[in-house]
């Protein structure tokens, strides 16, 4: 393993993560969610210290459920006494129909009859937290400015969206899911 280095090699439908070396004698695959080691304590408390991470342990429960959260499979594992490989496979096909399906589920029958840009403005909101005018005209060439704002206003007005603003022409104003959604 000397002179091996962590590689991390991208696809189009995945990344691959190798890291030589198996796992540390404590952990495996069944107990690595619930275990935790640092192979280097320094790195781990700087990036503590830094913000990047919360807490010690928190990286293999953050992959998976930052994995779920945009419809994806679980992270796959595959351990050698030599290396650790961590596979994280992006599907978007099945990511769509998976967001589309939970939206479904969340919003009933009022999914199915809602316009285009309308169920364009709710997935910005699932994914990104919150859609604003000029996003959500951008993220289609075939969405006008006019189409966004109508859409926005046809979504607050059905209390799916709430519009959130310091006043009724405010540049920086912007939508989230109604609380009841």
């Amino acid at each position: 393993m000397n002179g091996d280095d962590i590689r991390v090699i991208m696809y189009d439908d995945r990344i691959s993560i190798h890291s030589p070396g198996g796992l540390p004698s404590v952990i495996t695959k069944e107990n690595m969610r619930t275990q935790h080691y640092s192979r280097n304590p320094y790195i781990a408390r700087t990036l503590v210290d830094i913000g990047w991470v919360k807490e010690f342990g928190e990286g293999v429960n953050r992959i998976f459920e930052e994995m779920q959260e945009f419809y994806l499979d679980d992270p796959e594992y595959i351990v050698t006494n030599t290396s650790t490989d961590l596979v994280l496979k992006n599907n978007i096909v099945m990511r769509t129909v998976r967001r589309d399906k939970a939206l479904q589920n969340k919003l009933g029958k009022v999914w199915d009859n809602l316009t285009f840009v309308e169920q364009m403005a709710i997935v910005q909101v699932y994914e990104h937290g919150e859609v604003r005018t000029k996003s959500l005209a951008e993220s289609n060439d075939k969405i006008s400015v006019q189409m966004a704002r109508r859409a926005l206003k046809n979504l607050t007005d059905k209390k799916i969206l709430k519009r959130i603003a310091t006043a009724p022409t405010a540049p920086n104003q912007y939508y989230v899911l109604a609380e009841d959604k």
